[in-house]
């Protein structure tokens, strides 16, 4: 009678240890974890606030106080509401302009012409 008792024990053991093992219901859930909604607040709150500021600068922003966050994940945030980037957004009501400035202006241009001549014996060009 004690060795059924130990066997009947011992196999409802194994049976209570293979069912933990293939119980999936405490596990995580395939794919991405969710985005906080007070990150998403955040991300919205700043490219609505400042329209000149594109997804890399709001990133930036937002890493300095210690988020681990993603450009791309600033991206998708903004393109999910319907916020353009910032070259393309229409910018505050006072009218600010957000056109971008040319790299390289006429005068630097001279400049480096006027230093690459005389350092190769040219006569300068006027």
């Amino acid at each position: 009678m004690v060795d059924r008792c130990a066997r009947q024990s011992a196999i409802a053991w194994y049976g209570r240890l293979a069912a933990k093992k293939h119980d999936t219901s405490k596990r995580r859930k395939p794919g991405r974890p969710p985005i906080a909604r007070s990150i998403t607040r955040l991300v919205l709150r700043l490219g609505e606030g400042e329209p000149t500021w594109g997804y890399r600068r709001i990133h930036g922003g937002l890493t300095k106080p210690g988020l681990a966050l993603a450009p791309s994940t600033v991206y998708e945030i903004l393109r999910a509401a319907g916020i353009d980037p910032a070259p393309r957004r229409s910018g505050p009501p006072g009218g600010i302009s957000c056109t971008p400035r040319p790299l390289w202006d006429t005068t630097a241009i001279s400049e480096a012409s006027a230093v690459l001549d005389a350092a190769v014996g040219r006569p300068p060009t006027s």
